[in-house]
């Protein structure tokens, strides 16, 4: 029986690598695009709170010390349009990690959720003839199946200056004369903390959405990623696809982290429940998501009426 099972994963592993991009010096699922220095911290917990790029007013107040950091993340290609801000600053206890623990990507790929509101789409015509449009309307499954980009990202070149420190470090995945990028991508995450050695980042890429488990999960792919994997440094600025596995790693004494998030325009859904809304700015989606997003079944997707692509 055990060695059916392996056959079994075996064929598994095989069909997933298929789908897997291993970082090259052309394409990079992530990089250290440069260095942040992060403001005196405040005990802040926010999560994807919509902002304006380019506008530093669509920023409550109290949030504004990290200006200088969403700077850093914006592209000419963004101004004017909707990103989403975390802010995460909080001690961790040993043995425990502060974000997110486990190999998993921030798009959770395909999602089937409850309609909710006026989601539900009535078939046109109806899908059999005899059917009126109130009689199609009650047998169609109210379900809807989305795949949820979060940031998305292509593979390519950042703007700026690689840090010398850097260098050496990067020389694995850059060109030997390669010093400068080119431009800033308006797609993609960026993340950095004040720790290091608590994020650790893969070079790689899921392609397809089908290999992404519940909610990101990507813990079946480890093995054939995690001769790719990076530790950051504190204060590294990450740049990454939102099918590049990562994950936060445990400490090992209590001590305070601050860690600071971007996720750029391209973005399916936002989570309300999940979510820290802002009075002047609306999250720039096609679906607004409520209920507990780790229990997908129980959730409901309203659409927005945004034309999104």
């Amino acid at each position: 029986m055990n060695s059916i099972l392996r056959k079994i994963w075996g064929y598994l592993l095989d069909l997933w690598a298929r789908y897997i991009v291993i970082g090259d010096a052309e394409q990079l699922p992530f990089k250290i695009s440069g260095e942040v220095k992060f403001p005196r911290p405040s005990n802040i917990n926010i999560n994807m709170m919509p902002f304006v790029f380019g506008d530093k007013k669509s920023i409550p107040k109290k949030y504004r010390q990290y200006w200088p950091l969403v700077r850093k993340c914006s592209s000419k290609g963004n101004r004017g349009k909707v990103g989403y801000l975390t802010i995460h600053e909080s001690w961790i206890l040993p043995g425990t990690s502060q974000r997110r623990p486990g190999l998993h990507c921030e798009s959770p790929g395909m999602v089937g959720y409850r309609c909710g509101g006026d989601t539900m789409v009535v078939p046109s015509p109806p899908t059999t003839p005899e059917w009126t449009y109130e009689e199609a309307y009650e047998r169609v499954p109210r379900e809807i199946v989305l795949e949820v980009g979060w940031g998305g990202g292509s593979t390519g070149t950042l703007s700026g200056t690689i840090p010398k420190r850097k260098l050496a470090e990067l020389s694995r995945y850059l060109p030997p004369k390669e010093t400068e990028f080119s431009s800033g991508p308006s797609t993609g995450i960026y993340m950095a903390s004040t720790l290091s050695d608590t994020l650790r980042v893969f070079q790689a890429k899921v392609s397809d959405s089908e290999v992404i488990s519940s909610n990101g999960d990507l813990e079946h792919i480890r093995s054939l990623v995690s001769k790719t994997g990076s530790l950051i440094k504190a204060g590294d600025l990450v740049w990454m696809t939102d099918r590049t596995p990562h994950e936060s790693l445990p400490v090992k004494r209590k001590v305070y982290r601050q860690y600071f998030r971007v996720v750029t325009p391209s973005v399916t859904a936002w989570y309300k429940d999940h979510s820290t809304p802002n009075p002047s700015v609306k999250p720039h989606v096609k679906y607004i998501i409520t209920g507990n997003k780790f229990l997908p079944h129980m959730c409901k997707a309203h659409k927005t009426g945004l034309n999104i692509r």
